[in-house]
């Protein structure tokens, strides 16, 4: 999640805006507080239900361990930590970050990260139920077939994520290149959806995640395995993502009111 001091409109960003005119260098906090900030962006995502499936009846599972945790001294977000639910065999359908900006406030950013439809619920109340898919699956042009083992999967896939690049375009006042991460954030397989292997990576703003870029290794009855991408967003501002110096993807400006049913949505977190 990336601010801008120029950007203006109410609610929450509203709330960003003004942490980022008076955005700190640095966070200076005892290693004792830290651990404490760590064990309550834990605890708050234990707050959701997330379900999936014919009524609902499919319990996805939280990761327990925070993907990745981050900071964004540029624009004075102080401390956060990324999120993932996947279906029973570790396929990913949601991503949440939980982070705290400079006025003591917790947020709560999600993305959809499926084609498929899921339900969050707090206390029995639907918080975020998206209408439509969060991604769009394409292949990946001129990979190589799937190597046979995991280490050079890895390798390809690697070498896959420095054919993209990523911008973010705060509405034309400013445009921030974004640096991959090499580490893929989540890896998984997933043999009910003929997966063979997947791994989320990101584009970030010092180390704060703004786009996934999602590969899985798919197995098809009939055809040879190929692989296949998928681009999401981490932030409500315009994003742009490049293959090959080809732009394959634009992202508008999501502004606020953003409805529970978008795949994207961002919150004021209270215990």
């Amino acid at each position: 999640m990336t601010v801008h001091a120029t950007t203006t409109f109410p609610g929450i960003c509203g709330i960003l805006l003004a942490v980022a005119a008076r955005a700190a260098a640095q966070d200076t906090v005892s290693t004792d507080e830290l651990a404490k900030r760590l064990t309550y962006m834990k605890d708050s995502t234990q707050v959701y239900e997330f379900t999936t499936g014919v009524n609902n009846a499919e319990t996805l599972k939280l990761v327990p361990d925070a993907a990745l945790r981050w900071t964004n001294p540029v624009t004075g977000l102080k401390d956060g930590t990324l999120f993932f639910w996947t279906s029973d065999d570790g396929r990913p359908y949601a991503a949440a970050q939980v982070f705290l900006i400079d006025s003591g406030i917790w947020l709560h950013e999600f993305q959809s990260l499926t084609t498929a439809s899921f339900r969050a619920t707090r206390d029995g109340k639907t918080v975020w139920n998206p209408s439509k898919a969060g991604v769009e699956w394409k292949p990946v042009p001129s990979a190589p077939a799937p190597a046979k083992g995991g280490a050079l999967r890895l390798s390809q896939m690697k070498a896959m994520i420095e054919r993209f690049s990523a911008s973010d375009d705060f509405e034309g006042a400013s445009r921030w290149e974004l640096r991959p991460l090499t580490r893929p954030l989540l890896r998984y397989s997933s043999p009910g959806h003929h997966i063979i292997d997947g791994a989320v990576f990101a584009f970030v703003v010092t180390t704060d995640p703004e786009v996934f870029v999602t590969l899985e290794a798919k197995s098809s009855d009939g055809k040879d395995d190929a692989w296949y991408y998928s681009l999401a967003p981490m932030t409500a501002y315009a994003l742009k993502v490049s293959l090959d110096d080809k732009v394959v993807w634009e992202k508008p400006w999501t502004k606020e009111p953003i409805p529970i049913t978008d795949p994207y949505r961002i919150v004021v977190y209270k215990p």
